[in-house]
């Protein structure tokens, strides 16, 4: 009778145990179907609708300033049926930002309510000058010094989109985080449940051998049972220890995509711009390359020996490579050289005055008068610019070619993933530098970078996790000053180790909460801002590097967080 009861409480105690880990897979099973519908909502929605219309405004913006430059240059005889094409595309752009729902969320920001009151009172300015055929010079010379006053905000203001799409995939990978804790703890009860049917199958093997002490065989047979169990025990330890180290690793891991995930808008717009560099660049390069397959030879027939010198000598200032000027510069120094035309009696001053600008040739007009006074000398400054034209867009393609491949291997440096777990030889100032490539439209906005670099010998250790160190330190100093200050990288030998110092000149760490900076999801950033776990996994990788870290902070002055790593080391599992 007494055994009946205690398999009938065995029994229940399994039916209890298999109930509850049933119900944990189902909330397993609902908590990743939540997950997969968050990333699709994410994916959908946001960055097809707010980034492409944000883009596309932007884009229209800069080719409409294009165009009227291109205006103010070729003067009475532009074409203003293409200005009028370019403006009423603008416009279409400017229309659906005011009656998209899905921009409702920049609407209120103050970025966009400064803008937009500009935005419209500069097309009004358009409406009045295309009234006028042709517009009038100074007009057109009015809009391009309004559009040169709002590129800055139109570009600051598509940063913003890019950066409130960010921030809600982030809030949305939030929650992503908080439902695997949920999952957790549905793992552990789980355990606890399998724990709780162990302890009854212990209690009654413990019971069956309480009735069997009779005979030595049943004794024998329960140590051999015992034995049998306490083998499986330890076999699912180590199994246990496996997958924590497992674990640890992908959390590094996954805190490093993290912070890759926050600089993906910035990389976008990064390498959009040299290949809108390509592109542009190519199209140039086409029509130029037909105009002057069509008149080179004929302006060669024009033109004597002498003159024929002159006219390679003026294609080959546009290769001086003179200093980057602005549109108000490069206007003025138009307006100077058409007045110099004008008191030597050249027809077309102004247009001819552009185009010497344009091929870097402004400081020699006397040299050129040969080539200005012939009569065929537009067709001959139309084609010099032509051929100019392909050598300077040559250039660009090349310049914008590198800056692409520069921020490719920059990124496919710091998101490379090693599994071998063996140091080798690295230069520390490489990872710092390939971090900073990443980091470069941030630095850019507001960012004083100051580097004092010591010459210091490669170091053993691990190349990407050592990346991700920087990354955090770099990504926390740079929020803690709101991109806005001075960023200085110290790396010096410091006996027999290398120091690297980061300092910044945020709004330092209180006195209250420096003892727990490198806890586990511990932080001060607001909701959907940090998980707590940058420099926690910093602390990790130094001690696993046998370095040390430390930081000296001061309240409204800023931070200076110290790396050593030692010139020879061994790694620590």
């Amino acid at each position: 009778m007494q055994r009946i009861s205690n398999g009938f409480r065995f029994r229940l105690w399994l039916s209890l145990g298999a109930g509850v880990v049933a119900v944990a897979l189902v909330a397993l099973l609902a908590f990743e179907w939540a997950q997969m519908r968050s990333i699709e909502q994410r994916r959908g929605l946001y960055f097809d609708s707010v980034t492409q219309l944000m883009f596309q405004f932007e884009r229209e913006f800069n080719k409409l300033h294009t165009e009227l430059v291109r205006g103010s240059a070729v003067g009475a005889n532009y074409d203003i049926e293409t200005l009028r094409l370019r403006y009423d595309i603008f416009l279409s752009r400017l229309t659906l930002i005011h009656e998209s729902p899905n921009l409702d969320m920049l609407k209120g920001l103050k970025e966009f309510t400064a803008t937009m009151p500009s935005i419209e009172q500069l097309t009004s300015h358009i409406d009045e000058a295309l009234t006028k055929s042709p517009p009038n010079n100074d007009d057109l010379d009015n809009l391009l010094d309004q559009f040169e006053r709002l590129s800055a905000d139109v570009r600051n203001l598509s940063q913003v989109a890019d950066y409130q799409v960010a921030k809600m995939v982030e809030e949305q990978d939030n929650t992503l985080i908080d439902q695997a804790k949920l999952i957790v703890g549905m793992t552990l009860i789980q355990i606890i449940a399998v724990l709780a049917a162990v302890v009854a199958l212990v209690l009654r093997q413990r019971q069956e051998l309480a009735d069997r002490l009779q005979t030595e065989h049943d004794l024998a047979r329960r140590v051999e049972e015992r034995t049998a169990e306490l083998s499986q025990s330890y076999l699912a330890l180590e199994s246990t220890l496996v997958d924590l180290r497992a674990a640890q690793a992908q959390l590094i891991q996954t805190e490093k995509m993290a912070s890759l995930g926050q600089l993906v808008a910035s990389v976008a717009h990064e390498i959009n711009t040299p290949i809108g560099v390509v592109k542009s660049s190519g199209k140039n390069i086409a029509v130029a390359l037909e105009h002057s397959l069509k008149w080179l030879p004929h302006v060669l027939d024009l033109l004597q020996l002498s003159d024929r010198a002159l006219f390679m000598t003026l294609i080959s200032h546009s290769k001086t490579g003179a200093a980057m000027q602005s549109t108000r510069e490069e206007r003025a120094l138009r307006r100077y050289v058409s007045k110099q035309l004008d008191e030597a009696g050249i027809g077309q001053s102004r247009h001819k005055a552009a185009i010497m600008v344009e091929l870097q040739a402004h400081e020699s007009v006397q040299h050129f008068l040969p080539l200005l006074q012939h009569p065929q000398s537009e067709l001959i400054f139309d084609t010099a610019s032509h051929l100019a034209s392909i050598l300077s867009n040559t250039a660009n393609i090349n310049l914008a070619v590198e800056r692409v491949a520069k921020i490719i291997y920059a990124l496919k440096s710091i998101s490379r993933r090693s599994n071998s777990g063996e140091f080798i030889e690295a230069n520390v100032i490489d990872g710092i530098e390939t971090v900073l490539t990443i980091y470069q439209s941030h630095i850019r906005q507001g960012i004083d970078l100051i580097r004092k670099y010591e010459e210091v010998p490669a170091l053993p250790c691990l190349p990407d996790e050592l990346n991700q160190v920087w990354t955090n330190l770099l990504h926390n100093a740079l929020q803690a000053m709101n991109n806005r200050g001075t960023l200085t990288i110290e790396i010096k030998a410091s006996g027999d180790n290398v120091l690297v110092s980061i300092s910044d000149t945020g709004c330092g760490i209180p006195e209250a909460i420096r003892g727990r900076v490198y806890e586990a999801f511990f932080t001060t950033k607001p909701a959907g801002e940090g998980s707590g776990l940058g420099l926690d996994i910093v602390k990790k990788i130094i001690e696993k590097h046998s370095g040390q870290i430390e930081f000296n902070s001061v309240v409204g002055r800023g931070t200076v967080f110290s790396v050593y790593l030692p010139r020879s080391q061994k790694a620590i599992t």
